[in-house]
């Protein structure tokens, strides 16, 4: 019952219009300031539209200090397709004087607002923010688990293609208020030619049918970075023909994105969303107690 409560609201959520999204829940970072030392961070906290903002830092003498801040979320449609752009801007509270390690009760005192902070994000695992006094700042939902490897162009880290094993259910909507949902289990990952004579990883399905590597979209010369990564999967049948192919949006535990007929024509295009079922070695996410226990 909870299963089809759950692809019932996949259903109405593929109906509509807007690409529509929230950022991801968790730990994030400053892009170009990652570089695997000490530094800052942020943990993002999104429920029912509102974001909760801790912000990690140092004060000028080096002593460790935190902000935190709460605002309600806009979403601003694109002018470039059904894409939506996500925003919103606060006050960055900071506080002092409360519980220490080992210390009974003692209340905090706030030390008021140190600014306003501006968030804008791209889609849910990666945007932009402005803190008081700085300038304007790339994010992105910190990838700690996972492989990773630094784009030349940008420098910057991207996800690799091992996030993608486990399970996984794809659900596609058709446009008319339908939609499909099947099981996809990747467990194998392989290396392949790709160019330039670079080695390619990518993600391959227990039947073999679908793989999955890294690819990338196109923002503007404006931007920076110019491009974002994104899932890049075949499908073929049991025959081997080439029957769908998906650009994905990934965030740790789901993610969504269009997929398309081999031949690409915006009326082939559909909407999917993607949620992990399972870890590779079929362990559940907790999310479900008990549910799709571990594959054999």
């Amino acid at each position: 019952m909870l299963l089809k409560r759950a692809l019932a609201i996949l259903g109405f959520l593929l109906c509509g219009a807007a690409h529509a999204f929230a950022p991801q829940n968790g730990l994030w970072i400053f892009d170009l300031e990652e570089n695997g030392k000490p530094g800052r961070g942020l943990t993002l906290e999104v429920q029912n539209e509102i974001l909760v903002l801790t912000l990690y830092a140092y004060e000028a003498d080096g002593r460790p200090t935190f902000y935190i801040g709460t605002g309600k979320l806009d979403f601003v449609s694109s002018n470039f397709g059904p894409d939506v752009k996500v925003a919103t801007t606060f006050d960055l509270m900071q506080y002092s004087g409360g519980r220490f390690l080992g210390s009974g009760a003692k209340e905090a005192t706030s030390l008021g607002s140190a600014g306003k902070v501006e968030l804008v994000f791209d889609h849910g695992t990666a945007g932009k923010i402005k803190l008081p006094g700085e300038a304007e700042k790339r994010i992105s939902k910190f990838l700690y688990g996972y492989s990773r490897q630094r784009d030349p162009l940008t420098n910057m880290l991207k996800q690799g293609v091992d996030e993608m094993l486990g399970g996984w259910f794809f659900t596609t909507g058709n446009g008319d208020g339908s939609f499909e949902t099947k099981f996809v289990f990747f467990n194998n990952v392989i290396e392949v030619p790709g160019n330039g004579g670079v080695t390619e990883r990518k993600v391959v399905s227990q039947d073999g049918l679908m793989v999955c590597g890294i690819g990338s979209r196109f923002v503007s010369m404006q931007e920076f970075p110019p491009q974002y990564w994104l899932q890049a999967c075949s499908e073929k049948d049991k025959n081997g023909n080439l029957i769908r192919i998906y650009d994905l949006e990934m965030g740790i535990n789901e993610g969504q994105g269009y997929s398309d007929l081999p031949v690409v024509t915006l009326s082939n295009r559909k909407l999917v969303f993607l949620n992990r079922v399972n870890h590779q070695n079929g362990r559940g996410l907790g999310v479900l107690p008990g549910f799709l226990r571990p594959l054999q």
